[in-house]
């Protein structure tokens, strides 16, 4: 329930009047979708339990996507979900949501809602995207939206988004459904993730709300830090936090609550120790929520990526994925 919580009550990762977004960011509000209540939670919390054991995800995206298809069922704007699109190969008919053979697929809605509750009123179409993205100012010149990458070096912001503006949004033009899609749009929730500095830099704070700004984020958008494991004493010191807990991708949505005496709190010696094994054998860096105590639990006061020494380096010189230079002149 922690989770779902934080989907629908957490700011929006991108700033939905950024003129780089094509007024094609949505937001929960625009389908009446209210938070719920702490007893409306627990409320749900049974039924929750048992749809999401019944399709288990381990992919944060699915996870978060199944979280959310829930509540929006609950409240009976879900028209379909994961709804997939195909063309037949020779006729080029399209159909979506059939299995046939000889079709390609050429996506999926992720969500077609109806916010009147009566799908001849029209459908919306939204795709929904959870998203984690270190800034790497000191990348080669690029799209402003391009220096925040993903951990494992395999995507940007500038790419995600121009994917889903150009082709995912697109879906409708090509789907045979009983009903009109009136709107496509999309949700992103997530979060960013800042180098930390030693000392604060005023100059550094001016260059990252100005990236901030060109990238189309939210001011109020969820914020880590990043860092490499040498650098993780000097921040916590600076935080003045001492604990700390491993984050499981599937904890990666909401801010970590850790119950007092759970072995899933360590501190600074400890969770050197591993990121010294860890980082042996692995690159992709480890997501930790930095811990204070709080009336009776362990409460999340912080959040950091921490990243093999190396990991600069090796983002300055892989093949990042990139907005395409004719999409960015199209937005100027």
């Amino acid at each position: 329930m922690h989770a779902l919580a934080w989907l629908l009550a957490a700011p929006d990762l991108l700033d939905r009047h950024a003129s780089v977004w094509q007024s094609k960011i949505a937001q929960l509000a625009d389908v009446n979708v209210v938070t719920p209540t702490s007893a409306q939670l627990l409320a749900l919390a049974p039924s929750l339990q048992q749809a999401m054991q019944a399709e288990p995800q381990t992919r944060i995206g699915r996870y978060a996507e199944k979280l959310l298809a829930f509540y929006f069922q609950q409240q009976g704007v879900l028209h379909a979900q994961g709804l997939q699109v195909r063309v037949a190969a020779a006729s080029e008919e399209v159909e979506a949501g059939d299995a046939a053979k000889g079709v390609q697929t050429l996506g999926e809605f992720d969500f077609l809602l109806q916010p009147t509750g009566k799908p001849s009123a029209g459908l919306w179409h939204w795709e929904f995207a959870t998203k984690f993205y270190l800034y790497a100012p000191s990348l080669l010149p690029r799209a402003a939206s391009d220096y925040f990458i993903g951990p494992n070096l395999a995507d940007s912001l500038g790419a995600k988004m121009h994917k889903i503006l150009q082709k995912q949004l697109a879906l409708g033009q090509y789907a045979q459904l009983p009903y009109a899609i009136v709107r496509a749009q999309a949700l992103i929730k997530g979060w960013m993730f800042y180098p930390f500095q030693d000392a604060a830099d005023g100059a550094d704070s001016a260059a990252i709300s100005l990236a901030e700004s060109a990238s189309g984020l939210a001011p109020d958008h969820c914020r880590g830090f990043w860092c490499s494991q040498a650098q993780l004493p000097r921040l916590m010191q600076c935080l003045q936090l001492e604990h700390l807990t491993n984050l499981a991708r599937l904890r990666w949505l909401a801010p970590a609550l850790v119950a007092s005496g759970s072995p899933q709190v360590q501190d600074l010696a400890q969770a050197q120790e591993y990121l010294v094994q860890y980082f042996q054998q692995q690159t992709m860096p480890v997501l930790w929520a930095l811990l204070r105590f709080d009336d009776g639990h362990w409460c999340e006061a912080a959040r950091v990526f921490v990243v093999p020494d190396d990991w600069l380096s090796r983002a300055q010189q892989a093949n990042i994925p990139q907005m395409p230079p004719a999409f960015q002149l199209n937005k100027e």
